[in-house]
């Protein structure tokens, strides 16, 4: 693969990866993006979960694919976690693999728990903005 294009894909990944984190966070505080902030939600724990079974519980795809273009590069990556990555481009700090792992999945189980209750009051709310008002007879 030409140097060109593996650069271009490390920051595609670096974009792609950090919007998902960013619309996973804080996607459920806005109501036009909510329904595809659950969706993102549910593929996240797919991919950890599920994924996870073959390849390691809280595997992702996204870091797997964007730390092997990384490697191709000769780039270092001191972690397996993207999150903990992106601490260590930030700070310079490789923060230990357990803490960045229980404060993404405490803050990512209080995401999905404040996307699931949202989305359930919006679907009541839609459903009874449909419901026709029927006048009674006193």
């Amino acid at each position: 693969m030409p140097h060109w294009l593996l650069v271009v894909l490390n920051l595609g990944f670096f974009a792609l990866h950090t919007c998902i984190i960013g619309i996973n966070v804080l996607g459920w505080a806005f109501s036009r993006i909510r329904r595809a902030n659950l969706l993102l939600l549910l593929g996240t724990l797919f991919s950890w979960c599920a994924m996870g079974v073959f390849y390691g519980v809280g595997y992702c795809v996204c870091t797997d694919w964007h730390f092997q273009v990384r490697q191709a590069l000769g780039l270092e990556t001191p972690t397996d976690n993207y999150v903990g990555f992106l601490v260590w481009r930030i700070t310079g700090w490789i923060a230990p693999e357990s803490l960045v792992r229980q404060v993404c999945a405490a803050v990512f189980v209080t995401c999905l728990l404040l996307s699931i209750v949202l989305n359930v009051r919006d679907a009541r709310r839609r459903r009874l903005d449909r419901t026709p008002i029927v006048p009674t007879v006193s």
